[in-house]
């Protein structure tokens, strides 16, 4: 069953090259339309960073005691270049 209508896209000026390439595709230029009293020259507020999953504990956070101990005998040849 074949289905007519309207359909309507919504675009910023970022996407000026792909409306160009889906005007090229279709072989004609689609319509534009602009809003009655709608101010174009406002920006978008700005999207806060959020970050994907919080941020790691530490190891002291996470009550685990951390011991410091002198490097191994590898490590220390290794910093000087003795062998």
């Amino acid at each position: 069953m074949e289905r007519a209508g309207d359909a309507f896209t919504l675009v910023t000026p970022e996407d000026h090259e792909m409306v160009r390439e889906l005007e090229k595709i279709m072989g004609q230029k689609l319509p534009k339309l602009t809003l009655e009293d709608y101010d174009y020259s406002v920006a978008a507020p700005a999207k806060p960073v959020v970050s994907q999953r919080p941020p790691r504990q530490t190891l002291a956070a996470r009550g685990v005691k951390v011991i410091s101990r002198p490097a191994s005998r590898f490590q220390q040849n290794h910093r000087t270049g003795n062998k």
